[in-house]
Parts: C-alpha cells; sequence; structure tokens
C-alpha cells in the first residue's frame, strides 16, 4: 500500500500548532491592496484558527489528527454543586 502524503498546497498554507489545531493566514492581501481602505487591511492582517466544520476536509488533505475552533470545555462544579464550564485560556 502506498503512503498517504499531505497535499503540499495545504501544507505550506496551514501551520499545525501543538495542539492540533490549523492556523492559517486570511485571503485578499497579496497584490492590488492600493485601493482597499485601511480598515479592512487591519482586519485581513494576523492568522486565524480553522473551523471546527472543516476539520474533515483538512484532515484529508494533511493526513493527521486535527482540531476545530470550537471544542468541548471541562466542566467544573462549585461549592454549591451547580456546573459551570471552566474558562478556557484560549483568547
Amino acid at each position: 500500500m502506498p503512503k498517504l502524503k499531505p497535499n503540499k498546497g495545504v501544507k505550506e498554507r496551514c501551520k499545525i500548532t501543538g495542539t492540533g489545531k490549523v492556523r492559517f493566514n486570511k485571503a485578499g492581501r497579496r497584490h492590488l491592496n492600493s485601493h482597499i481602505p485601511g480598515k479592512r487591511q487591519r482586519h485581513l492582517r494576523g492568522s486565524v484558527v480553522a473551523a471546527s466544520a472543516d476539520i474533515p476536509y483538512l484532515f484529508k488533505k494533511l493526513h493527521q489528527p486535527l482540531r476545530g475552533r470550537e471544542h468541548v470545555r471541562p466542566v467544573k462544579k462549585d461549592a454549591a454543586g451547580a456546573t459551570q464550564p471552566e474558562a478556557s485560556s484560549d483568547a
């Protein structure tokens, strides 16, 4: 059986974090940006984490276990016995 090779186009555009999330840059920042408003250019800066709905597609392309942006947070009980979701460190 041949090896499962990752799709090079997706692999070069994405970075898999230590927790298994997929980070990538936003589209629309390469060229012809002189007519785009500054507010739009500022909002296109930086990278984003792939949504959970995109994970099956990315898994098929990268052949690695991945995690989406939305995930179930662990639940802790307070002194009264009520359950509250823990505050996550994701910012």
